[in-house]
């Protein structure tokens, strides 16, 4: 390897690969970063038109549509480094048909129930006949009152699904 002077900041560094940018690592990653902020758009495009066949607009339609939630939760859309919102395009893996847009956990539970409706429900009667451990839960999550907001309303919506068991 051979030592070369970065033509960005004048710092000398082993050349490792063939590329002939003359750049050193840092301003070289440096670059990389700045043409995606400035790309983001045309770049997340072409990963969207790759995987699901949709283009950012479509997305950004859909995000609109959804007020920028989760389709399942409404959990608020994350807010990536270039400031753009982001959630995981949900699709069908038999047709490959885009459904919505979900938050992470959202997303991996549905590709944890292999996108089969009737898990679902199958896990909601689970959970609806386990009731008993309501005492258990609720006192580990005593002290923060957000977490008592959010089991109470779990117990309830668990209460209303009890005509399933």
């Amino acid at each position: 390897m051979s030592q070369r002077t970065c033509k960005a900041c004048g710092t000398s560094y082993k050349e490792q690969n063939l590329k002939k940018e003359k750049l050193c690592r840092t301003c070289r990653n440096a670059k990389r970063n700045e043409y995606k902020r400035k790309n983001y758009p045309a770049t997340k495009s072409q990963q969207l038109q790759f995987k699901y066949g949709i283009t950012w607009d479509d997305y950004m339609s859909m995000m609109e549509k959804q007020n920028s939630q989760c389709a399942v939760c409404n959990a608020p859309a994350k807010i990536n480094t270039y400031g753009y919102p982001v959630l995981a395009v949900d699709h069908c893996h038999a047709t490959g048909k885009v459904r919505g847009l979900l938050c992470d956990n959202c997303n991996k539970a549905a590709g944890l129930l292999f996108d089969k409706s009737n898990y679902a429900v199958e896990l909601c009667k689970y959970l609806a006949g386990h009731v008993e451990d309501k005492e258990v839960i609720h006192f580990s999550v005593n002290r923060n009152q957000k977490a008592k907001h959010y089991w109470a309303d779990y117990w309830a919506e668990v209460e209303n699904l009890r005509w399933w068991g």
